[in-house]
């Protein structure tokens, strides 16, 4: 299932905007420009069209992420164009996302408004969300610090919570490759005023070996090459109420608990817990819509491989508590003019235990304050944003971004955007014992674009042309064995998106090229491709569903800059209504069973086939 290009705005946790994007569902599913019109919540932090917004963005709603049959964050962004997503062996491992050829920090990663971002690494593990828990996903690709802040060089991707959208409960049980299991309930149920969902999920499997680098090692001390089990508990809570015809509010739990074992000592696991809850409400005005969310990021992980005999301090423990207070406001001037302003209070606590030390840096705190406008004259479309961030740890950013657009016809819209973005140094950079250096300063990039977005009645189609250049990046330096501020890399590219129905077949095509240059070394960055593409196909046919997945990539450089082989590899699915309540579904990952490595010294599945029943009772 092609998880259908959009290009968006928006704000966070809308419950107006959500009500607009369920009737379009059926749209979005058939990828035509009806999509156009869905109500959209994160380029902009305020509502609108897809086909208002500049920035280039691509929606994932529900009904795709079922009919993909995606089991995790990884196979739903994998197709997705300017998004390179890795994982550290297989499902149960470390999973993280880098936008335009951004690190991996250089993505800001929100749910429901808030952020997910490691208190200690600064990155956020998409493994810690489950699929079943998300209502959709908007990606905002360019330069986003004028509306968010630290942390979106590349750009914003945000998660949204499931929400009630029919009254019923939804059962799911699958069994798969590896011993895997996985069970699923879902309720959902509404009044003539609120909506709520809640869904449990459990999965658990007996992995495979994730690492390759120690398997041809002998003796008494060395790591074990046994498969790596996992296990996987997930919660969610999503509920709105209005409370007026004027007045709503909103609130959201997840919670997902993990644990998985890697090669090392006698029996080396690690274990996490993450939560995030949020809570909030709005009210709209003649004019003005305001809106007051607060939300908590919670995260604590242990990782302990002591047992093992040549690693007597690898041991780790980590706790990091993120409060995040947002006040939001839009000012609907008049239908062709619009105002956006805000402000963020952010505070920060981390605490790393090691085996060989600890740092603990508490009440790390943060104020920011936005402004962004929207106008549009005759066929032109107008963008401006500027947003100031103080913090007490590295002082003050200045960051803003404009864009102009123009249509050429009712179809067809050329534009062009700038911007420029920062990201600040993450504890670890900062504190780690023996490596850490708090004078570190943020990492920033400035970045222009230039876009060409197409609607039809049987199409949609977007092609960007995109240059970031990035500076103050921080790198490990040998000379003093820490990191500084020593970095600078330019990545130029370009995105193509098409999707369109042919012969009845859905179909979506998605190419990225880019140039990921380190502009010190002249070398490309280390685990970034410089190609990757997708195909995908879907059809119906009467009460059964077919489809593919096709992705490939070129090579690139791991962190030693040795060559990592480019590979492709195809996925299949299918479903099957046996009865108004029963449905079977199956999908098949790497059905070529192609050898293929994504990071050095890990490992990565071959083919792997899961198999469910879904039960709806009437």
């Amino acid at each position: 299932m092609k998880f259908r290009p959009v290009f968006i705005a928006g704000s966070t946790l809308l419950p107006v905007a959500a009500a607009v994007a369920q009737d379009n569902m059926q749209l979005a599913e058939a990828f035509v420009p009806g999509l156009g019109d869905e109500i959209v919540v994160t380029a902009s932090r305020s509502a609108q069209t897809v086909k208002e917004t500049l920035a280039s963005t691509s929606v994932i709603n529900r009904e795709q992420i079922e009919r993909s049959q995606a089991r995790n964050v990884y196979q739903i962004l994998k197709t997705t164009p300017g998004v390179y997503v890795r994982r550290n062996g297989g499902r149960g491992n470390q999973t993280t996302v880098s936008l335009r050829g951004m690190p991996t920090g250089g993505t800001l990663i929100l749910m429901d408004g808030i952020r997910l971002e490691s208190g200690t690494s600064g990155t956020t593990n998409l493994q810690q969300i489950n699929v079943d828990q998300i209502d959709r996903i908007e990606i905002v690709r360019g330069s986003k610090s004028s509306l968010y802040g630290s942390s979106a060089l590349g750009g914003v991707i945000q998660i949204f919570s499931r929400k009630g959208e029919k009254d019923g409960i939804t059962v799911s049980v699958g069994a798969g490759s590896d011993n895997t299991r996985d069970t699923m309930i879902s309720a959902s149920g509404s009044t003539q005023s609120a909506v709520y969902n809640a869904t449990v999920s459990y999965s658990e499997s007996d992995g495979y070996d994730v690492q390759y680098g120690d398997d041809t090692q002998t003796g008494p001390n060395t790591y074990p090459f046994d498969d790596d089990s996992y296990s996987k508990g997930d919660f969610s809570f999503s509920g709105s109420s209005d409370l007026t015809d004027n007045a709503e509010i909103f609130v959201t739990l997840n919670r997902s608990e993990n644990s998985g074992e890697f090669d090392g000592g006698i029996k080396p696991y690690t274990d996490s817990d993450a939560s995030i809850a949020t809570i909030g409400g709005q009210y709209r005005f003649e004019k003005i819509t305001t809106k007051l969310q607060y939300g908590r990021y919670k995260e604590d992980a242990l990782s302990d491989d002591s047992t093992d005999p040549r690693n007597t301090f690898n041991y780790g423990e980590l706790h990091s508590v993120l409060d995040q207070t947002i006040w939001e406001n839009v000012f609907q001037i008049n239908d062709k003019t619009k105002i956006n302003f805000g402000a963020e209070y952010t505070v920060s606590d981390a605490e790393y235990i090691l085996g060989f030390g600890r740092y603990d840096a508490d009440d790390h705190d943060q104020f920011s304050g936005y402004l962004n406008a929207r106008m549009e004259l005759g066929g032109f479309v107008l963008e401006a944003g500027v947003r100031h961030d103080d913090d007490d740890q590295f002082g003050s950013e200045l960051t803003g971004d404009a864009g102009i657009g123009y249509w050429i016809n009712e179809q067809l819209r050329i534009s062009a955007t700038a911007g420029n973005a920062f990201k600040a140094p993450s504890n670890n950079d900062l504190y780690f014992p023996g490596y850490g250096d708090p004078t570190l300063l943020p990492e920033e990039s400035k970045t222009a674009e230039l876009g060409l977005d197409f609607y039809r009645d049987d199409s949609v189609a977007s092609l960007h042309l995109f240059q970031t250049k990035a500076d103050n990046l921080i790198a490990y330096n040998p000379a003093i064995y820490g990191p500084e501020n020593i970095a600078e890399s330019k990545v130029t590219g370009v995105e193509f998106q098409w999707g369109t129905v042919l012969y009845g077949v859905n179909t979506g095509i998605s190419m990225t090229y880019q140039r990921p240059i380190d502009e010190v070394t002249k070398e490309n960055l280390a685990l970034i491709p410089s190609k990757f593409a997708s195909l995908d196909l879907d059809k119906d046919i009467g009460k059964g569903s077919f489809g593919l997945s096709w992705y490939v990539q070129s090579k690139q450089l791991d962190n030693a800059g040795e060559d990592i082989a480019g590979y492709g590899t195809l996925a299949l699915r299918a479903g099957y209504q046996l009865t108004p309540e029963v449905k079977l579904r199956a999908r098949i990952d790497n059905v070529l069973d192609k050898d293929y490595i994504e990071i050095t010294d890990y490992n990565t599945e071959g083919l792997f086939a899961m198999f469910f029943v879904d039960y709806t009772p009437n």
